[in-house]
């Protein structure tokens, strides 16, 4: 949080609907930092008690101390910037693992827990070359990296990126440049109205996540993400929980039944459990598939769920209605029950026992 106690109180007070205060960007994990902040955070709570208090933590392939920073801090929030985004355009390995790491933090502490995906990445070591069009989002990857932190529990995400710079991932925009800022950087005159790829796939995405997190707002990751087909480095596969004995991607011909293993896009399924306060229970199947300039139905494929011979039917939170719809399972030769159907790349889908207990749903627009 930059200024002086005084300016900073001055704008607040001069600032209508605020709701929230970042009292830090990027904070360091040392003694001095945390002391700063600290009393940042006490001030933000003394005098403006009303507002949501919390620093934004960036964690970048290091073992930040989310216990110091909590202890001494007492965000509201846990919020973390994360570099998401590999060279080659695809989802960093250790996305997940860090996932999980907050995950238990915030469950630890009862926090609730954001994440800002950073696309930004420097591919090399000449910061003039063009070396930032594979952080340039399509469907797929912009939805995986998104429906993936959903599966952790997450609350709340907000998508980064440099736009409209000369040393940025937009570069080429075709509009004008109306000087130097100082530093020999040099901004595009119409940078905020280009409409990027990045920006469709976010367009497409958002209604579908704003229905889901109707229902996600109320419930609590119970337990580890686990995976299906691919597994992550640093994570478990899962082996089957409760009534779900069996999650995986199949071929779209249902009579051969054979996974899909394409070693150029290894498939992978994130399966998660969540419950709310009532005590249901929910899981969510994320379809992992996703790559440079894969669209959503590039990776769609179909995930077929097995489950015990007592579950006849499921239910599914519908991402295009809203609406709760009941799903009927059927049987396998061996008399298991199992469900099949499409979900496009980087996607997922909520599901909940049809046991007739109602889901936790905020009905409120």
């Amino acid at each position: 949080m930059r200024g002086s106690q005084k300016t900073v109180r001055e704008t607040l007070e001069s600032t209508p609907g605020r709701s929230a205060l970042i009292t830090a960007y990027g904070p360091y994990d040392t003694l001095d930092d945390m002391e700063d902040l600290a009393e940042w955070s006490q001030w933000s709570r003394d005098n403006f008690p009303d507002l949501l208090s919390y620093a934004i933590i960036l964690e970048r392939g290091t073992n930040y101390k989310y216990k110091r920073y909590i202890e001494a801090c007492q965000p509201d929030i846990l919020a973390v910037e994360l570099f998401v985004i590999d060279t080659d355009g695809s989802i960093k390995p250790e996305y997940h693992s860090q996932l999980a790491k907050l995950a238990k933090t915030a469950k630890q502490y009862h926090l609730p827990l954001w994440v800002q995906l950073q696309s930004f990445e420097p591919i090399t070591a000449k910061p003039r070359l063009p070396s930032f069009a594979a952080s340039q989002l399509d469907g797929a990857t912009m939805r995986a990296q998104t429906f993936l932190a959903l599966a952790h529990g997450v609350t709340g995400v907000h998508y980064f990126m440099y736009y409209g710079y000369e040393l940025g991932m937009v570069v080429d925009l075709g509009t004008p440049t109306p000087g130097s800022r100082g530093s020999g950087i040099r901004p595009t005159q119409y940078e905020n109205t280009v409409l990027t790829r990045s920006w469709y796939a976010a367009r497409d995405m958002a209604p579908e996540i704003h229905r889901l997190g109707k229902s996600l707002i109320h419930m609590r990751l119970d337990g580890d993400v686990t995976y299906s087909g691919q597994v992550p480095e640093q994570c478990s596969p899962f082996e089957g929980r409760g009534h779900l004995l069996a999650a995986a991607i199949v071929n779209d011909s249902a009579a051969t039944m054979q996974v899909n293993t394409e070693p150029e896009n290894p498939s992978s399924l994130a399966v998660s459990f969540l419950t709310d306060q009532a005590g249901e229970e929910y899981f969510m199947i994320v379809n992992m598939v996703h790559g440079s300039r894969m669209s959503k139905l590039d990776g769609a494929r179909t995930v077929r769920l097995t489950f015990d011979k007592n579950v006849t039917h499921i239910q599914r939170h519908s991402r295009h209605t809203g609406n709760i719809v009941t799903l009927v399972t059927d049987t396998s030769a061996d008399g298991s029950r199992f469900l099949e159907f499409h979900l496009e790349g980087g996607t997922g889908d909520l599901f909940k026992w049809s046991n007739g207990n109602p889901w936790a749903l905020d009905s409120n627009e």
